[in-house]
């Protein structure tokens, strides 16, 4: 799945609001939404860095060696808990982690 960083805020309808700097996953977003907003330069694909050199990573990435990070981030919680010998809510926590080590901040002003 393709994650995106939204470069200003963004209200998506229904409650849903995405704050600037923030990384979330395509599906939060109709794909017709994501082409226009990527067209107007609203938001941007995020490229993700190796697990192993995020921060606080080194020894959770060999556990899961062989994946992305962005395909750790798709993985069921279940099937990483299995790999990692962890709780499906830490695999979770993990993942949130991931995500706002990608997020900037807002830009000021």
């Amino acid at each position: 799945m393709t994650y995106y960083r939204a470069l200003t805020n963004l209200d998506a309808g229904h409650n849903n609001i995405i704050t600037e700097g923030v990384v979330f996953k395509e599906s939060r977003l109709s794909p017709k939404a994501v082409t226009i907003l990527a067209e107007m330069g609203k938001i941007a694909t995020v490229s993700f860095p190796p697990l192993e050199i995020i921060p606080g990573w080194k020894i959770r990435a060999a556990k899961v060696k062989t994946l992305s990070t962005e395909e750790f981030l798709d993985a069921t919680n279940d099937e990483l808990a299995v790999k990692m010998k962890s709780k499906p809510d830490t695999i979770e926590s993990w993942k949130a982690e991931i995500l706002r080590w990608m997020a900037t901040p807002p830009k000021e002003g």
